[in-house]
């Protein structure tokens, strides 16, 4: 039954996109939500703006360009706590659908809600330039700080960029059952505490091959993840179990009711710092293809035992490659077990301990890859590398400040690392 879903899915967005070409006359429009906006009688014209995203959501078609003014904006409905900002539209890839925040400014959307903002079933929409937020509510048996930042769900070509995500007791920024997502430059902290059903701060979960391609399909790069951990243990195992800074997680789709079908797409995590998670830095658990390069991790495991910087478990087809990870005392610079014939590892600089096969080999130097001044705080960190660092040599740990002179592919993209 499943299966069908998910095929049914796909044909629901493809019929949606074909009705949306043929209406492209109407496309393009340029729409405002603002503090001082009315839902009722706005027309989201410039003079005559909405007044919440939520409403705005309703009106959005393919190539329209929503501004989200400076302001507040409290979301969201108390008989509706499954998203307080719910996106369910079809863009193309001539005409995305982009909800940002106005120029120069960083609008604040907060809401009681499992969501903040969550877009579903839905293809070619962005998400740029936002602050977001989450407060406590109660939903059936749980109550408390649960609420999710941002999220996609069964949707294809989506991208979060530039968004400030914080304190929120669910994840911070996370897509599941989707395909093609770009998570790149945002800055996701604070998170992942309240929720018993155990996020991180940024995730992919069972990615499904809704449009099957070549290169990479998903991009996690330039983002600073710090602080996301968790503190309500699972409400069945009574465990901690995630909180980590980033995730790509069982993209063998093994876990619940299917269907059991192996994502075949590819992922980049690039260029991201992983600063004093309660998790592991970065981790690769139950999925293939994905390529971690260039990543700066310090002193995360604050809350799990055993959780390392760089991290890949029952997985394949993973290249670690020119990251810098600097353990907490006593605490695991990488963990590599249970994996294929495929996953590799060169030029990384390792300060801590490591367990790996010894059939990979070194994986680069251990050594302490002399960070100017590290801080679990990355406001007051500069993760920047001594003149003396042995990274040097390696081109390794180039972290969020390398972004200018490194752009991310914008289509699927050439693969890094060959195989």
């Amino acid at each position: 039954m499943r299966a069908r879903s998910t095929g049914l899915i796909a044909a629901f967005i493809a019929v949606s996109m074909a009705v949306t070409r043929a209406g492209a006359e109407e496309t393009g429009r340029s729409l405002v939500v603002a503090p001082d906006g009315d839902d009722r009688t706005g027309t989201g014209a410039s003079d005559r703006p909405w007044r919440t995203l939520r409403h705005a959501a309703t009106q959005l078609r393919a190539g329209d360009d929503l501004v989200v003014r400076a302001g507040d904006y409290v979301e969201g409905d108390p008989d509706d706590r499954d998203a307080g900002v719910r996106v369910a539209c079809v863009g193309r890839a001539d005409a995305w659908i982009r909800i940002r925040g106005e120029d120069g400014a960083r609008p604040t959307i907060t809401a009681a809600a499992w969501y903040a903002l969550r877009i579903e079933d839905s293809a070619y929409v962005a998400v740029s330039g936002l602050a977001v937020r989450t407060r406590p509510f109660k939903a059936g048996s749980f109550a408390g700080d649960l609420g999710c930042g941002i999220g996609a769900l069964r949707s294809q070509h989506v991208r979060f960029r530039g968004n400030d995500v914080r304190g929120c007791g669910g994840g911070g920024i996370s897509a599941i059952h989707s395909d093609h997502v770009h998570i790149v430059d945002n800055v996701v902290v604070g998170n992942a505490f309240g929720n018993p059903f155990q996020c991180s701060g940024i995730s992919l979960y069972q990615c499904r091959d809704l449009d099957p391609s070549d290169g990479y399909r998903n991009f996690i790069i330039g983002n600073v993840c710090a602080g996301n951990e968790n503190r309500v243990p699972h409400h069945r195992t009574a465990k901690l179990t995630d909180g980590n800074g980033i995730i790509v997680d069982d993209g063998r789709n093994t876990q619940g009711r299917g269907p059991h079908v192996a994502y075949d797409g590819a992922t980049l995590i690039a260029d991201n710092l992983c600063a004093g998670n309660g998790g592991r830095g970065i981790h690769v658990f139950l999925s293939d293809n994905v390529d971690v390069v260039g990543n700066t991790c310090h002193g995360n495991g604050r809350t799990l035992p055993r959780a390392a910087e760089l991290s890949v478990a029952r997985s394949d087809a993973v290249r670690l490659d020119r990251n810098v990870a600097q353990a907490i005392p006593g605490g695991l610079a990488a963990m590599i077990e249970r994996i294929g014939d495929a996953v590799a590892w060169r030029d990384n600089v390792l300060d801590g301990s490591i367990v790996a096969p010894q059939s990979l080999g070194a994986g680069g130097v251990v050594a302490d890859p002399r960070f100017l001044r590290a801080n679990d705080d990355p406001e007051r960190a500069d993760f920047s590398l001594d003149p003396r660092s042995p990274a040097h040599a390696l081109g390794a740990g180039r972290g969020p400040e390398a972004r200018a002179s490194t752009p991310y592919p914008s289509a699927t993209g050439t693969r890094m690392i060959s195989r």
